[in-house]
């Protein structure tokens, strides 16, 4: 489980083949968001450079049907990408 000092109710969600996937709330204005870590075991080069790129893209859409990236930190094992939490039901839950 991480800690993230901005962040509280921290959730892990999903652990797939190279992130892991939380759900939590901003403290500072109650926010839900997602948090997503690159998987520490795998965090290479090419990996940590996929992660960061995939952030940058995202701040530079502005479409209401992408989510809205919040912030890239800069974790002890790997990076956290912060985005906008979706509204709706999870897909896997109508199957």
């Amino acid at each position: 489980m991480i800690t993230v000092p901005e962040y509280k109710h921290l959730k892990l969600i999903h652990q797939g083949l190279y992130n892991l996937v939380y759900t939590g709330t901003r403290h500072s204005d109650g926010l839900k968001v997602v948090l997503r870590q690159l998987r520490p075991e795998l965090a290479s080069p090419q990996l940590l450079t996929r992660h960061r790129q995939e952030f940058e893209l995202l701040q530079k859409i502005d479409s209401a049907f992408i989510i809205k990236p919040i912030e890239l930190i800069d974790g002890d094992e790997s990076p956290i990408l912060v985005t906008e939490a979706p509204e709706g039901t999870p897909l896997e839950s109508v199957a």
